[in-house]
């Protein structure tokens, strides 16, 4: 729950005590619970303003009585603060534009003035981008990132009501640096900001409607007088919808007007028209972008090469280390006798039944005796056993297999030519 405080209860914010820039009104000073200013409030001449009434961070602000045309005034601000930093505070002015003035949010009153903070401000819970302002500390750094749709270098054209007044070349860099709007003066001399030396730093934007809505600090070094030239500019910005390459802009000092009074590409005076026109190769940040997505592909490919190089690499090995081990196996590969079977003579050996054929070792349709029938024939049968090793035969099938389909290892002989035994 927040409570109202008033008179002598009613305090500013802890943080801004000392010395502060506004944007509507330059110079400020803080203290517990008043605010001076050190220039003139539209025409009214330097005022005081006392915290009369505090809801949350919700104020109204009331100045000192002052004469005008003889008569005894009273000036009321209603402020909402928003914190950004310890240094810098976006505060809404909750009060329409004052009758006659080209754009002060300020209430004016014959004393006694009697302001309410329920009856005179006009809190929200959102604010239209034209009722912002910047209050930032003096002496303070500030950095910001201008909008992505003017990142980049531009030529421009400038035009106050009277026509284009940069005819010939012109510069604009927001590349070198986003954060800040430099005008090249020695090209153009006429001013852009309102600023002697065409330097001004992002501070605060808000898109609406489709429209960016830009606060710019000027960093000219000697005060300005908020009479021509201003500590901020508040631009209208917009892409152009048939040309990318083009961006339509107003500015007007101090802050923006409403949206019936400035768009991005009219504004009355003092305002003026820019029209940038892109003079390198795309914005900024798209051109980081493409360098960032260029190197990650170039990388990526490497990535790929490598670990393909490395799979290819250890496939091949583990080729040849099988390779080996199977021709190894197969040339040291002997094949075990079988078990001799009791027949009268070769004459009448039944090669078809013998189990030198049923194991699979010899064909029961050769014409020519095996090693083993004339063993038989000469020596008779041998009451020795032979233990079959099964594996064995497996053996003798991968090597026939990779002897005859892939020819990668020297033939190995496992039998005799039979051409050269003849019977005696």
């Amino acid at each position: 729950m927040e409570y109202l405080s008033t008179g002598a209860n009613c305090q500013l914010p802890q943080e801004f005590r000392g010395q502060w820039i506004a944007s509507d009104l330059g110079e400020v000073t803080f203290q517990t619970n008043t605010m001076a200013t050190a220039k003139s409030v539209v025409n009214f001449g330097p005022r005081m303003f006392t915290c009369a009434t505090k809801v949350g961070e919700q104020y109204l602000l009331t100045s000192d009585v002052f004469n005008f045309y003889g008569s005894p005034f009273q000036l009321g601000l209603c402020w909402e603060f928003k914190k950004i930093s310890e240094t810098q505070f976006i505060y809404y002015t909750a009060m329409d534009v004052l009758p006659n003035t080209a754009n002060a949010r300020i209430l004016f009153r014959l004393n006694p003035a009697n302001f309410n903070l329920t009856r005179d401000c006009q809190f929200k819970s959102s604010y239209d981008p034209w009722q912002s302002r910047v209050l930032l500390k003096s002496g303070a750094a500030i950095a910001s990132q201008c909008p992505q749709t003017i990142q980049a270098n531009f030529t421009y054209t400038f035009d106050s009501g009277s026509g284009n007044r940069c005819p010939g070349n012109t510069s604009l860099d927001i590349c070198s640096d986003a954060t800040a709007m430099v005008f090249n003066y020695n090209l153009c001399t006429v001013e852009q900001g309102y600023s002697a030396t065409g330097s001004l730093t992002c501070v605060h934007q808000k898109q609406y409607n489709g429209q960016i809505y830009l606060i710019v600090f000027n960093n000219d070094q000697n005060t300005p007088d908020e009479v021509t030239r201003f500590r901020f500019t508040c631009y209208v910005i917009q892409q152009n919808t048939s040309d990318p390459n083009v961006i339509h802009m107003t500015q007007y000092p101090q802050a923006c007007l409403d949206d019936v009074l400035q768009t991005s590409v009219q504004v009355v005076s003092p305002g003026a028209y820019l029209q940038l026109q892109i003079s390198s190769s795309g914005f900024c940040g798209l051109q980081e972008k493409k360098k960032d997505q260029s190197l990650d592909s170039v990388v990526s490919a490497g990535a790929i090469a490598a670990i393909a190089a490395v799979f290819g690499t250890f496939v091949m090995f583990l080729s040849t280390v099988t390779g080996v081990k199977l021709y190894k196996k197969c040339k040291h590969h002997s094949v075990k006798p079988v078990q001799s079977e009791s027949v009268s003579s070769l004459a009448s050996f039944d090669r078809v039944q013998s189990m030198f054929s049923l194991d699979g070792r010899i064909s029961p349709f050769s014409l020519r005796p095996t090693l083993s029938e004339i063993a038989y024939k000469r020596f008779g049968s041998s009451t020795e056993e032979f233990d079959y090793m099964n594996h064995d035969a497996d053996d003798l099938s991968l090597c026939d297999s990779i002897d005859d389909d892939n020819n990668s290892f020297n033939d190995v002989d496992l039998s005799i030519n039979r051409s050269n035994v003849t019977e005696k």
